[in-house]
C-alpha cells in the first residue's frame, strides 16, 4: 500500500503535468485564432540584422557590457577592451531577431493583481538589451523563465508583456559572456609582420624581416631556417587561451604577471588607403605576458595580453610551441649562398690554395694542372649551401684553428662568403662556421673534398 506522502507527491507531478499541458494548449489556441505562424517579435524593420553596430547588454545587478562592430569584427568595450567571437555576438542579434510571440499576457491579469511587472521580473528586468545601428535602436527588456521553455519580455516602451521561447533569455540571462569572446591571442601574424621577439628568462629570441627576407637578430644575427619560421607563424596564429580566469584583477604580481616570466611580442605595420589611394601606415604591437604555473606541478601557466585586462590561462601545448630554444630557427645550411650564383670557389687548406671557375656547365681549374671532377665540385658546393647540418650551436671556430676555408665569388667579382671548416678528429663531426656566431655540425662520416687531389687536380710540390 502506498504511504500518504508518496501519493501526495504523486498528485502534484500530476497537477505540474496539466498545467504545463494547459500552457501549451493556450499557445496553440492564440495561434490558431490569429489564423496564421506565430507573430515575430522585431520585423527585419524593427532590428535590421546586419547593420547592428552595438549592442548594449545590462544585467541586474552586474556591470553592463557593451560591444562594438568595426567591419566584420565585434570588441567589447565597457567594462574594458577585449575582441569578440563574431559568431557569438551574432547569435546574440539573430537569436532578438528570430522570436516569434507564442502568447500575450491579458492585461486584466495586472489589474486584479494576478500579475505584477515585478513577479515576471520586468520592473526592473532581469536584463535589458539595446541594439543600435546607423539610424535607429530598440530596447528589449527580459523577463523572468517561465515553464515548457517559455519566458516573457517587452519591447521599448510598450506595456505588451509577450511570451516566447526562451533562445534569447537563454543565452543573454543564462551564458557566461566570458564565453562570446575570442580565444585567440593573437591577430593576422605571418609573413606580413616586421618583429617577433620572444624572451624567456636569459633566453631571447628575435627575428625581423627586412622586405620579404627574416633573419635572426638575437640571440645572433644570422639566418633563419624558413620551416621553422613558418611553424612558429603557424603557431602564433593557433595561439589559444585555454580559459579566462581572472577579469580587472587588483594587481598581476600575484600572477607573476609584473614583471612577467616570459613574453611573447609581435610587431606588424598596419597599412590602410583611403578613397584617394593615400596610404596610412600605423605601428601595431602586441604583447603575451606569461607568468607563472597555476599549480604545482602543471605547466599552465597564468597569461595576460597587453591591452585586455583579464588573466588567462595558457596551456601546455601552446607554451611548447612558443618558448623554443633559438637555435631550432637558425638556418642550418652552412651558407647561405644559392648555388647558381657562384661564379669561382677558392680553396684554401693549409698550404694549398687552389680554385674551381665556372665555365658553362663545366668547372676548371685555371691555375693546375688536371682535369677537374665536375662531380666533385658539384659535391662540396651541393655540402656548403644545401645540405642541413644534423646540429647547430651557438659559438664560432676559432682563428686558426679551421682546417680549411672555402670562399665564394659571384659573377661580379666580388666575394659572397667564407665558410670556415674544421673537426677534432676523424671520428669527430664536421664544423662549419660562416661568420655569423654559429656552429653548424654535420656528420663524421660525410666526406667533405678539401685537397687538390681530391678533384683529379696536382698537388703543390
Amino acid at each position: 500500500m502506498l504511504r500518504l506522502p508518496v501519493v501526495l507527491i504523486l498528485v502534484v507531478l500530476a497537477l505540474a503535468g496539466l498545467l504545463s499541458a494547459e500552457w501549451v494548449w493556450r499557445a496553440d489556441r492564440h495561434a490558431a485564432l490569429t489564423g496564421a505562424a506565430p507573430d515575430v517579435v522585431l520585423s527585419g524593420a524593427r532590428l535590421p540584422v546586419d547593420d547592428v553596430t552595438v549592442i548594449r547588454l545590462e544585467r541586474r545587478n552586474e556591470p553592463a557590457l557593451e560591444f562594438r562592430r568595426d567591419g566584420a569584427s565585434w570588441r567589447q568595450v565597457e567594462p574594458f577592451a577585449h575582441p569578440m567571437d563574431p559568431f557569438s555576438i551574432g547569435q546574440l542579434v539573430r537569436a532578438a531577431a528570430d522570436l516569434a510571440v507564442i502568447d500575450r499576457v491579458d492585461p486584466r491579469a495586472f489589474t486584479d493583481g494576478t500579475l505584477t511587472l515585478d513577479t515576471l521580473m520586468l520592473d526592473p528586468p532581469a536584463a535589458t538589451i539595446r541594439y543600435t545601428w546607423a539610424d535607429g535602436a530598440v530596447d528589449v527588456r527580459l523577463g523572468r523563465l517561465g515553464v515548457a521553455g517559455r519566458a516573457y519580455l517587452q519591447v521599448d516602451d510598450s506595456d505588451d508583456v509577450l511570451i516566447v521561447p526562451q533562445v534569447l533569455h537563454e543565452r543573454a540571462l543564462e551564458m557566461d559572456p566570458k564565453e562570446w569572446r575570442s580565444r585567440a591571442l593573437f591577430d593576422d601574424v605571418g609573413v606580413n609582420s616586421d618583429v617577433i621577439d620572444i624572451e624567456a628568462g636569459p633566453t631571447h629570441l628575435r627575428l625581423e624581416r627586412d622586405r620579404r627576407t627574416w633573419r635572426m637578430t638575437a640571440p645572433v644575427r644570422t639566418r633563419v631556417d624558413a620551416a621553422a619560421r613558418d611553424r612558429l607563424f603557424d603557431a602564433l596564429g593557433a595561439a589559444r587561451a585555454s580559459g579566462f580566469l581572472v577579469d580587472q584583477p587588483d594587481a598581476l604580481a600575484p600572477f607573476s604577471l609584473d614583471p612577467p616570466a616570459a613574453t611573447v611580442t609581435v610587431e606588424t605595420t598596419r597599412r590602410v588607403a583611403d578613397d584617394a589611394g593615400v596610404v596610412t601606415e600605423t605601428p601595431d604591437v602586441q604583447r603575451l605576458r606569461i607568468g607563472g604555473v597555476i599549480r604545482s606541478g602543471s605547466i599552465e601557466r597564468y597569461g595576460l595580453v597587453e591591452g585586455r585586462d583579464t588573466v588567462i590561462r595558457l596551456g601546455e601545448g601552446l607554451l611548447r610551441a612558443l618558448l623554443r630554444e633559438p637555435t631550432l630557427f637558425v638556418d642550418p645550411t652552412a651558407s647561405g649562398i644559392l648555388p647558381a650564383d657562384v661564379k669561382r670557389i677558392d680553396i684554401h687548406a693549409g698550404t694549398e690554395r687552389f680554385s674551381f671557375e665556372r665555365a658553362l656547365d663545366r668547372w676548371t681549374a685555371p691555375d693546375r694542372a688536371g682535369t677537374v671532377d665536375g662531380a666533385a665540385v658539384a659535391e662540396l658546393l651541393e655540402q656548403l649551401t644545401t645540405l642541413r647540418a644534423a646540429s647547430v650551436e651557438l659559438g664560432r671556430i676559432p682563428i686558426g684553428a679551421e682546417l680549411a676555408s672555402v670562399t665564394f665569388i659571384g659573377f661580379s667579382e666580388r666575394p659572397l662568403g667564407t665558410v670556415r671548416i674544421t673537426r677534432e678528429n676523424a671520428d669527430a663531426p664536421w664544423v662549419m662556421d660562416d661568420g655569423d656566431g654559429i656552429r653548424r655540425l654535420f656528420p663524421a662520416r660525410m666526406r667533405v673534398r678539401l685537397a687538390p687531389a681530391d678533384y683529379g687536380l696536382t698537388p703543390t710540390p
